[in-house]
């Protein structure tokens, strides 16, 4: 299964892109997904859902979305741990935590003065990202979490190849003698 939260939430499966049900349901697994294999516990899920105005029935509702994302990953993907949920995710299946990987062995790449390699990672990292309308799917505050750690992540890849630039520029600039 792959999970990509780099762009338009999607999650695809062995026969092709799986239906993930409305907006909240959609919003409940961007945050499960922001947080993957850590127990969000019920209050901040319905926070980040309602805000300061949930339904009476809040808890009700989150158990009919946690059963509508079981249901369409698999119910053992969900798990219930103490107060809250748990969304199982292996490294390699989530596009963020394989962004995540590529930028730290770019940046180890260009500390050990390889920056051919710390490239093609920051370039494979850059490749992950898809135009990001994480707005259509989650609620304000799921939507800033997001945003705010996807940017933050940018950022670290563009410095990344800037670094490299500048690593190029010294390097010829050393190679041509000053006239």
């Amino acid at each position: 299964m792959e999970f990509r939260i780099l762009g338009p939430l999607e999650v695809v499966g062995e026969a092709g892109e799986l239906e993930l049900g409305g907006k909240k349901q959609r919003a409940l697994l961007a945050l499960l997904l922001l947080r993957a294999n850590e127990v969000v516990t019920r209050d901040t899920a319905i926070d980040a859902l309602w805000g300061d105005d949930p339904p009476e029935r809040a808890a009700e509702a989150l158990q009919v979305y946690v059963h509508g994302l079981r249901k369409a990953l698999g119910h053992d993907r969900i798990a219930l741990r103490g107060t809250g949920y748990a969304l199982d995710v292996e490294s390699d299946e989530l596009d963020l935590q394989r962004f995540e990987l590529l930028l730290a062995l770019g940046q180890s790449a260009l500390a050990a003065g390889n920056p051919a390699a710390a490239a093609a990672h920051f370039e494979a990292a850059g490749n992950l990202l898809r135009m990001i309308t994480f707005h259509a799917t989650a609620g304000r505050k799921i939507r800033r979490a997001a945003e705010y750690e996807i940017e933050s992540l940018v950022v670290a890849q563009h410095s990344g190849f800037a670094k490299i630039s500048l690593a190029n520029f010294v390097s010829f600039r050393q190679s041509v003698p000053l006239r």
